[in-house]
C-alpha cells in the first residue's frame, strides 16, 4: 500500500504539467480552440479581423474539424460559409463528415452535405460517414446520408458494409432503412 502511494504521489505533479503542456500547445491557435469551445462570438469576431479559415494545427486539425468534432453547427455552418475546407483529413484519415456521422451530429452532417462535401470519403480503416453512423446507432444521420445518395454497399477494408454493422450492433431500425434502399 506504501509502495502504492508513493508511486502515486510521484505521478500527481506531472499531470497538470503534461495538461498545461497540452493546454499551451492547443490556445497557440485560439481560432481553432474557440471553434473546439464553439464560441461563434470569437470566430466571428476573428474572421472580421482576418483569421486564417483553413489554418492547420501541428496535431493535423483545422478549426472545421474541431468544431464538427463537438457538433458545434452553427460554427460549422460559419465556417463553410468562409470556405472551409471539408475534406481536411487529419493523421488517422478522418474528414469533418467522418466525425459529425460517428458522433451522431445530424445538423452538423446536414450542413457539411449542403456544403458539397464528400458523402464517399473514407479513413484509414475504410470507414465511411455511413459505415460510422450505422455502426455507432445514428439513424438520423444514416438517413441524411441515404438521402445524399451515398453507396450503401461499401465496404470498409475488412469487407464489412454498414448494413453488416448495423446488424451486428442490433440498430433495427437502420437495418430496415438500408434494407429499404437496396443494401445488401
Amino acid at each position: 500500500m506504501r509502495k502504492y502511494l508513493l508511486a502515486l504521489l510521484v505521478m500527481v505533479p506531472l499531470w497538470p504539467a503534461s495538461a498545461t503542456a497540452q493546454t499551451q500547445l492547443l490556445y497557440q491557435y485560439p481560432f481553432i480552440q474557440a471553434a473546439a469551445d464553439g464560441d461563434l462570438a470569437t470566430i466571428n469576431s476573428m474572421i472580421r479581423r482576418g483569421a486564417k479559415i483553413n489554418q492547420i494545427h501541428p496535431d493535423k486539425t483545422t478549426a472545421l474539424l474541431e468544431a464538427a468534432k463537438a457538433g458545434h453547427q452553427d460554427i460549422v455552418k460559419v465556417l463553410l460559409e468562409h470556405k472551409a475546407w471539408p475534406e481536411f483529413k487529419d493523421s488517422s484519415g478522418a474528414t469533418a463528415l467522418s466525425y459529425a456521422a460517428e458522433r451522431g451530429y445530424a445538423g452538423v452532417v446536414y450542413e457539411l452535405i449542403q456544403a458539397r462535401a464528400d458523402t464517399e470519403t473514407y479513413d484509414s480503416q475504410g470507414l465511411t460517414p455511413l459505415i460510422k453512423a450505422a455502426r455507432n446507432g445514428r439513424v438520423e444521420v444514416v438517413r441524411l446520408l441515404i438521402g445524399a445518395g451515398v453507396d450503401v454497399n461499401r465496404t470498409d477494408y475488412a469487407g464489412i458494409a454498414a448494413l453488416e454493422w448495423a446488424r451486428r450492433n442490433r440498430w433495427t431500425a437502420i437495418v430496415q432503412d438500408l434494407e429499404t434502399v437496396g443494401a445488401q
